[in-house]
């Protein structure tokens, strides 16, 4: 069953998909937003206004969604960074080892770019250690806490 909500009174009912508390607009323009469009541009996909838009980025729904989307879009990513990691070595093995008939000025493109994406691959493997530690102190704080709330001392 469909979902209506009103968006102003008097106006005509927005569609709001079963599982989600956002009108086929807000999600436009997350699409939007997520592709890397400006507010103004999002606006116009949508058929919005700015103020519309900057509005919605204050609720915690469109908030919360324009989130999940951006996430979406980052796993994406690192999941293809982590795919061309292996022709990234590849490539470096390669013009390591022989010339392979390719200009050096090519090669050199060839060995830059694929430094560049090992780079980013050790820098988000990083990232996750760095949040897993972080992750696992907050943990430890949570666990103090319940302790200092509730020292074995009294029970």
């Amino acid at each position: 069953m469909t979902n209506l909500r009103k968006a102003n009174p008097g106006k005509e009912r927005q569609h709001v998909t079963p599982n989600d508390s956002l009108t086929a607009k807000q999600q436009r323009a997350i699409a939007s937003l997520v592709a890397g469009k400006t507010v103004l541009e999002a606006a116009s996909d949508c058929h919005a206004s700015e103020a519309a838009i900057y509005r919605w980025k204050r609720e915690q729904a469109f908030k919360t969604a324009l989130h999940e989307a951006k996430s979406d879009v980052l796993e994406q990513s690192l999941t293809r960074l982590i795919r061309y990691s292996n022709a990234a070595i590849d490539c470096l093995a390669r013009n390591m080892v022989n010339d392979n008939g390719a200009s050096a000025a090519i090669r050199g493109v060839q060995v830059r770019a694929a430094q560049a994406l090992l780079d980013a691959n050790i820098n988000v493997h990083r990232m996750h250690e760095l949040e897993a530690e972080v992750e696992a102190l907050r943990q430890q704080m949570s666990e103090a806490e319940s302790e200092s709330e509730n020292p074995e001392w009294l029970q």
